[in-house]
């Protein structure tokens, strides 16, 4: 065969093999969306990304709970490979799915919804210093447990005397602790924390501590010892 003509052949051949998954080549997707009861989810928001260009549309569901797009109108078009994730959201109900795209013409990709809801944080507790301790060092740490039962990140800020003091950001499960430095000598402080999933706060009781007097300075003289002549 002659180069010139292996070559146009190739290049065809190439150039029809992309347009197969090229942007705007149809790939239906449809599915039912229903809540964890089994009851249809009609009217419910679907928002489709493709994770690759990170473009979205969002649709609704028809009355028989079930949603239907074709790809190639995606804003951004698609290619083989994409990974595509489909949420449905209702309110506090929530579902998606994944799929990886290829030229399959149609897919069927049925979403349930289950009902998320985010649970505020416990009360800060178990407080370092302890409630009333007294003899504390002028630079200490304050440090209190805090717990979410949804887990994740909890911002914690501690306030002394009603003024806040510092942030700090810690796993639910773990101490929040933070640093004072050069307090007052002999004196009396009250402290509380506030924990925060993002959404809700706890505040926790107040707590009271005491620094230590400050202590008169020492001399001892070493030469000449007491009675040389």
């Amino acid at each position: 065969m002659n180069r010139k003509y292996a070559v146009v052949i190739i290049s065809i051949l190439l150039i029809a093999a992309y347009q197969v998954y090229s942007l705007g080549t149809p790939l239906s997707v449809w599915g039912y969306v229903t809540y964890d009861s089994g009851e249809i989810a009609d009217n419910v928001s679907v928002v489709i990304t493709n994770e690759r260009t990170g473009k979205s549309i969002s649709i609704k569901t028809d009355s028989s709970g079930v949603y239907l797009y074709d790809l190639a109108n995606m804003p951004g078009g698609w290619q083989d490979g994409d990974t595509i994730l489909i949420e449905a959201m209702d309110g506090d109900w929530y579902g998606n799915v994944t799929f990886i795209a290829h030229n399959q013409g149609n897919v069927e990709k049925d979403i349930v919804m289950h009902l998320n809801i985010n649970h505020p944080p416990m009360e800060p507790s178990v407080p370092r210093p302890e409630n009333n301790s007294i003899n504390i060092p002028t630079n200490t740490n304050i440090s209190v447990y805090v717990y979410d039962e949804d887990g994740g990140n909890l911002d914690v800020t501690f306030y002394l005397n009603d003024s806040i003091a510092g942030n700090v950001t810690v796993k639910s499960g773990n101490r929040a602790e933070f640093s004072l430095k050069n307090l007052s000598f002999n004196t009396t402080y009250h402290w509380y924390a506030v924990v925060s999933d993002g959404e809700y706060e706890n505040t926790s009781q107040i707590w009271v501590f005491k620094t230590k007097p400050n202590s008169p300075p020492y001399c001892s003289i070493t030469q000449p010892e007491n009675g040389s002549t």
